[in-house]
């Protein structure tokens, strides 16, 4: 009786595909390698074009590519190799030869590969979902529907995950099985009679099956799907008890008369095989594996030469729970040892976590924020703050939050979709706001109202990245470089003396304008242009140090000049700062990947966390705009015992 079987490997892949199956595995790849390495490997050559979604998502949808994109590949390099392989040793007398690599003697089973198979599957899963939890719970745009399907494939992936970690203590507390055959091969009719080691356990269930593996292709349409499927055509089950004296369990079956029900493991559009599964029940985990069996038309006279001895391993019962209790025994020694010999990095990693779990627990993050791409924060004073990220403007003035500007505002006011916004700057006083898109639209607020300072891709066509007022003009450092527009003369123009290309940051100081560009930074003084440093990185951001000196922030680390432009100390080598906020003694930092720093004192204290992109001190607590979070917030007195 045909019954379906529930699979996650299959010998099917063995034998299909081909080069049309390669050159797919390969678009995917290509495809998926290269979203990846622009997620992951390749932020700094994004910025200045349009992402609209955050860097680990674009990471994540690129793995979700590259991973099948390999596997497919490695399938039609094997199945190429068992065609070629076939077609070699050929040999109609003798087809179990082309048909599997088999051994005269027995088979091994691999019980470590099938855990890491099942455990990659769940993670490959795992991946497929993160940016639908992303979207379900960490977007604005996730409804309560959105939510309810994202939680079913999670329950989906926590099965899988835990079948494969089960799998996965199987193959630790067992190890490697081994099945010895008394003749090769056998045949349809005939007794099968085999030897299993270990012999370790006083009771074993066995099962005989003949197994079919086909693609089949299920609904029309877009709905279309083909996927590998099993079929149990026979099945016998038997119990044994052995004896443990022995060095193997000895198990016998009697094989069906039918001479089509052979071993086909290069068969198409199909593969049959005989396989014996065994399987015992103890304290713990249990033991359970699969061997194939070579199983040919009747060949009698035409048996493989057999010379030499299989070895035959012994073993003796298992101890309960041996395994289950000494694994975590052994983790607790390897953690002792590790305390005793490399305390420094345990205590540093434990320390990290721990503080890690404390911020999320302490941190809130502002639902009226139209999105999770936050991107920029402005303050006026200490009585309000103005938050952006790339689909909306909020503005906070004590306990009051208000939503300046949305996608919906936009096009009702302007009559087209709104850019990406990217930067925003506020005059001194608070009453004017300017915020700047990532195709170098330029928007202007005053009260309570909104006017485009420039139509869409006039003069500029790229990405904004900062923006500054010094009370007459608004300055622009942008993707095509540094422009002004004076207040009186309401028209943009390109800086001299500066060149004209990518600045990601502004510094007005009382006596001069400071700008980086790329990893130089320029300053304007007594009506000239002059350069005064250069940096390692990417300049993206600066900050007076209070005292006539200047914080220059870039992508590889941080730079700390005097008033007269002499570098002091070049601390944080490595990391990628992107924010900077003086205030008082205490410098913040916020960099990408690496969380929030502070430095008080001479001494540097860090909150580990995600990818800050600005950050502000407003009534007594710290404001970070995280794209991919939102905007976060927390407690100073709360993120002082934090970062302790």
């Amino acid at each position: 009786m045909r019954q379906p079987l529930s699979r996650t490997s299959f010998y099917l892949s063995r034998s299909s595909g081909g080069l049309g199956l390669a050159l797919f595995g390969l678009v995917f790849a290509l495809v998926g390698g290269f979203f990846t390495f622009a997620g992951f490997a390749a932020r700094q050559w994004l910025d200045g074009g349009e992402v609209n979604a955050p860097y680990w998502v674009i990471g994540v949808v690129g793995l979700v590519f590259l991973i099948p994109g390999l596997l497919l590949l490695v399938q039609a390099l094997r199945a190429l190799l068992s065609h070629a392989r076939a077609k070699r040793l050929a040999d109609p007398m003798r087809p179990w030869r082309a048909d599997y690599p088999w051994h005269a003697h027995g088979i091994l089973d691999h019980p470590l590969r099938g855990g890491l198979g099942n455990l990659l599957g769940a993670l490959f899963m795992l991946l497929f979902l993160l940016p639908f939890n992303g979207w379900a719970w960490l977007s604005d745009t996730g409804n309560g529907f959105v939510r309810l399907v994202v939680s079913l494939f999670d329950l989906l992936l926590l099965a899988l995950l835990l079948n494969a970690l089960y799998r996965l203590l199987q193959a630790l507390k067992w190890g490697q099985s081994y099945l010895r055959f008394e003749q090769f091969p056998f045949s349809p009719g005939k007794t099968l009679r085999v030897g299993f080691s270990p012999n370790r356990f006083a009771t074993l269930g066995a099962t005989l099956r003949y197994v079919e593996e086909r693609y089949e292709t299920h609904g029309s349409g877009k709905n279309r799907r083909t996927s590998a499927t099993a079929y149990q055509l026979y099945s016998e089950q038997r119990t044994f008890t052995p004896d443990l004296g022995q060095a193997e369990a000895l198990l016998q079956f009697e094989l069906p008369p039918d001479p089509g029900q052979v071993t086909q493991l290069t068969h198409s559009p199909e593969v049959r095989y005989w396989e014996l599964e065994v399987a015992a029940q103890t304290t713990g985990v249990d033991f359970k594996t699969r061997f194939p069996l070579p199983v040919y038309p009747n060949s009698a006279g035409l048996n493989e030469a057999r010379g030499g001895t299989a070895q035959v391993r012994r073993a003796g019962p298992p101890v309960p729970y041996l395994f289950e209790l000494g694994l975590p025994l052994l983790l607790a020694l390897a953690l002792g040892l590790g305390w005793l010999f490399a305390p420094a990095p345990l205590k540093q990693t434990a320390t990290g976590w721990w503080q890690r779990v404390q911020a999320e627990r302490a941190i809130d993050t502002l639902a009226l924020m139209p999105s999770s791409a936050a991107t920029a924060l402005a303050q006026s004073g200490d009585e309000q703050l103005w938050a952006l990220d790339k689909y909306g403007v909020v503005h906070l003035e004590g306990e009051r939050a208000e939503l300046l500007l949305t996608t919906q505002g936009y096009r009702a006011q302007f009559g087209e979709g709104m850019d990406a916004l990217s930067t925003l700057a506020v005059d001194t006083n608070g009453s004017r706001l300017w915020v700047g898109s990532w195709y170098g639209e330029l928007l202007h607020y005053q009260a309570g109202g909104w006017t485009r300072l420039n139509a869409r891709g006039e003069p500029l066509g790229k990405r904004l990245f900062a923006l500054a007022h010094d009370g007459e003009r608004l300055w622009v450092a942008g993707q095509e470089g540094l422009w002004q527009r004076a207040d009186a003369s309401g028209q943009l123009t390109r800086v001299e003396g500066v060149p004209a290309r990518p600045a990601r940051a502004l510094l007005l100081q009382p006596w001069r304008l400071c700008v980086g560009i790329e990893q130089t930074l320029w300053c304007h003084r007594n009506d000239q242009w002059s350069l005064t440093f250069t940096a390692q990185g990417l300049i993206q951001a600066l900050s007076d140090d209070g005292h006539g000196g200047v914080w220059v922030g870039h992508s590889q680390g941080l730079d700390h000049l005097d008033p007269a432009d002499n570098l002091i100390e070049s601390p944080l080598l490595g990391r990628d700062v992107r924010a900077l906020r003086q205030r008082g003694p205490i410098l913040w930092v916020g960099s990408w990947q690496e969380g929030v720093l502070r430095l008080e004192q001479g001494t540097w204290h860090r909150l580990p966390g995600s990818d800050v992109a600005d950050l502000a001190i407003y009534r007594d607590r710290l404001y970070l705009a995280v794209y991919g979070q939102g905007l976060l917030h927390l407690p100073l007195a709360a993120l002082y015992e934090l970062m302790q």
